[in-house]
């Protein structure tokens, strides 16, 4: 199997003795033990696994995290020779992750290993099994010595349908908070199959179960504990293999007290069966099938000689996210999406998504077609809620008093302006895809990055999929926002100007007048709309006369001969200017910078913000002054990760691979090295510590996938 070739593979000893840099302004995530590869599918609700065996990172209510580390759940192996017995420990064992896949080989006596092997069936391009709430453990046992082993297996079930926590927010800071069950479980066991349930408060039956292809030797349950054990006894050179399905099936989601609706994976159960017994059933005859698809998607990426495997193996592992990010994926309606990051709640956020969507786009097309027609529904939108923004976690549920607001600001505003591509598609404390906009850090109706960040999107998952149906369906919303948009060149020079104020995905890195980052992604903006025009047959004249202006006034204003200047009162060197030319790269499109130029900025950031950042040691800031000093902003003193990521696949799609090698170098080794793995943040600094752990972001690694 492909996780044999994983690079990320250590002893577990290992893996827990790395000491994390901290967080900057502190966290709910904990930074005492090791994440792994989780269990469950998109939108099933998911539980990380440790190196160190602990069941650690609980997601399976939408949205809501419990981190605690339970080493009483889950599998403990102990085994019997010549009279003596012994508990194999995790901390002796080796670890290796390749998701959704994970191995543990453990010694056994003197010449024996035991291997513990875990998947869940994320397949890419299929949308079927990929949405099961399972974790598939397989159990591969060995006798190599010259007498009998007998070993014993014991899995624990703490009561797993009471990881359940609310999130807080008191005095500004973030915390959770233990809801603890007043329901009872009811315990059932058979042969094969033990599990607890639960009819919670909304009529919804709950329940979890563990299967196993061998008959269960004992069941002993107590008030906190239910212990399933197996005992087999192997002969000398004697091999045996025991499959176990963790499943549960937690069908409903109920937001904001009142919103209701079923999980994917529902679609493909019978109604009047439990739905555990349906599960494993269909998981036992697939498992050769689903071993096999795994397979052939992680060999696929392996057998591309463009990168090295450490790096095929970070691009891999990445994709943990997609499930573990509080994912919503719903039935019928088909609706999808996930979190910005822990901290923050927000689903599919797009200034966000503008980077990581390369990894849904190319595994699971379909769902980047959905949330994109998701945002193009958006657009049309008017919410004439009055927010007051800036004013912390919950503003959105605080508005302001009624008077009437005749223009939107940095401090107060309608929630939702028509024609303003949405920041989010809503947050769990809401409605989500009904409530959209549940950022309020900043007013999103004015950011000058959203609107051509959601036509660019539009355009590249058309040029990948050549689904003209998408195109068609999402035409009318890019018109609207390309119109919304045109309002913010207030002096007719082709650029839009930004306000002085954080109003674009640096949310806190003020922009003022024309900015290069901004100026960039519209005049991109508009040579995609103006591809999408021609293919509709819905030409419009005015974008060529918008954009030969603004051409004309970006190297007026900013070019310096080196790079483009940050704004129109800075000369700061950027290292995201070239965000919009970026994707004209990857769809073929025609540029806004020449190459020359473009050549020239992407080698002047890699010495001034790379290489002279403590020596490329964490990656390439965002941000430098000319002189090579820190900007005025925290975010432009931060690698953001995402980023780097971007503008490696950059480098490597203008042939330049010993810059975009050398930036992926430094990143794993901080993710990998550093004990990021699996809970990858958006941002470290320049002494490593980091900001927005378990981030959207990151995944955008895979657009290396699409280089070439």
């Amino acid at each position: 199997m492909m996780i044999e070739k994983s690079t990320w593979k250590k002893s577990v000893r290992d893996w827990i003795s790395i000491n994390p840099k901290s967080h900057r302004f502190g966290s709910p995530m904990l930074d005492t033990f090791p994440h792994g590869v989780p269990i469950g599918g998109f939108g099933a609700g998911t539980i990380g696994i440790s190196p160190s065996g602990s069941w650690n990172c609980w997601h399976l209510d939408p949205g809501k995290h419990c981190f605690e580390q339970d080493f009483s759940m889950g599998f403990q192996f102990s085994y019997e020779s010549e009279g003596n017995t012994a508990t194999l420990d995790y901390l002796d064992s080796e670890y290796s992750a390749l998701y959704p896949c994970a191995q543990w080989n453990f010694p056994v006596g003197m010449s024996t290993s035991m291997k513990l092997f875990q998947y869940t069936p994320i397949i890419m391009d299929e949308y079927r099994y990929t949405s099961y709430p399972v974790g598939i453990f397989i159990v591969e046992l060995n006798n190599d010595e010259d007498h009998n082993l007998t070993y014993e297996i014991k899995f624990t079930l703490t009561d797993i349908l009471d990881r359940k926590y609310n999130r807080v927010v008191e005095d500004d800071k973030l915390h959770y908070e233990f809801i603890p069950s007043l329901i009872p479980a009811i315990i059932k066991r058979s042969e094969h199959l033990v599990s607890l349930s639960k009819v919670c408060s909304n009529n919804v039956k709950e329940e979890f179960g563990i299967y196993s292809s061998e008959v269960i030797s004992k069941c002993v349950d107590d008030i906190d504990n239910v212990v399933v054990s197996w005992k087999i006894t192997l002969k000398p050179l004697e091999k045996k293999t025991i499959d176990f399905y963790a499943v549960w099936d937690i069908p409903e989601i109920c937001f904001d007290g009142a919103k209701r609706f079923f999980r994917k994976y529902t679609e493909y159960m019978c109604p009047d069966q439990s739905n555990l017994d349906t599960l494993i059933k269909e998981l036992f005859e697939k498992k050769e099938w689903i071993l096999y698809k795994i397979d052939e998607w992680q060999e696929k990426i392996w057998n591309n000689y463009l990168y090295e495997e450490d790096i095929k193996t970070l691009m891999i592992n990445e994709l943990y996210y997609l499930a573990h990010g509080g994912t919503l994926w719903e039935a019928k309606s088909n609706r999808f999406g996930y979190l910005e990051c822990v901290d923050y709640p927000y689903y599919e956020t797009l200034d966000v998504r503008y980077y990581s969507s390369w990894a849904l786009l190319y595994g699971w097309p379909e769902l980047e077609k959905q949330v994109m027609k998701q945002f193009a529904d958006t657009i049309a939108i008017e919410d004439n809620s009055v927010i007051k923004f800036n004013s912390g976690y919950l503003a959105h549920r605080s508005l302001a008093s009624a008077e009437t607001v005749e223009k939107d600001n940095q401090y107060l505003g309608y929630r939702k302006r028509r024609g303003a591509c949405p920041h989010d598609l809503g947050s769990f404390e809401e409605n989500p895809f009904v409530k959209v906009n549940s950022y309020c850090f900043q007013n999103p109706n004015l950011w000058k990055d959203l609107n051509p960040k959601f036509i660019l999107m539009i355009y590249r998952n058309y040029y990948y999929t050549k689904d003209i149906a998408f195109l068609h369906y999402c035409w009318p919303a890019v018109k609207e926002a390309f119109t919304y948009y045109k309002q913010f060149d207030r002096d007719d020079d082709g650029l839009p100007e930004n306000d002085g104020w954080p109003d674009q995905t640096y949310d806190n890195w003020t922009m003022k007048g024309s900015s290069a980052y901004c100026a960039i992604l519209w005049l991109s903006a508009l040579v995609a709309y103006k591809e999408m025009s021609f293919q509709i047959g819905d030409y419009n004249r005015e974008v060529d006369s918008i954009l030969e202006k603004g051409l004309g006034s970006l190297n007026s204003k900013l070019w310096n001969k080196d790079f483009f200047n940050y704004d129109e009162t800075l000369n700061d060197v950027m290292s995201d200017q070239l965000a919009g030319q970026w994707y004209l790269r990857f769809c073929n499109l025609p540029l806004v910078i020449p190459e020359s130029n473009e050549t020239r900025i992407l080698d002047f950031v890699y010495q001034h913000n790379y290489l002279d950042f403590v020596s490329g040691k964490f990656g390439m800031v965002n941000g430098r002054t000319r002189a090579g000093d820190d900007v005025f902003t925290p975010q432009g003193n931060d690698v953001w990760t995402g980023v780097n990521y971007g503008i490696s696949s950059y480098y490597y799609l203008l042939n330049k691979k010993v810059q975009g090698q050398s930036i992926l170098d430094s990143l794993q080794k901080t993710i990998y090295e550093g004990g990021f793995a699996f809970r990858t943040p958006e941002s470290f600094d320049g002494k490593g510590n980091y900001i927005a752990q378990m981030y959207m972001r990151p995944q955008a690694i895979w657009a290396l996938a699409f280089v070439g």
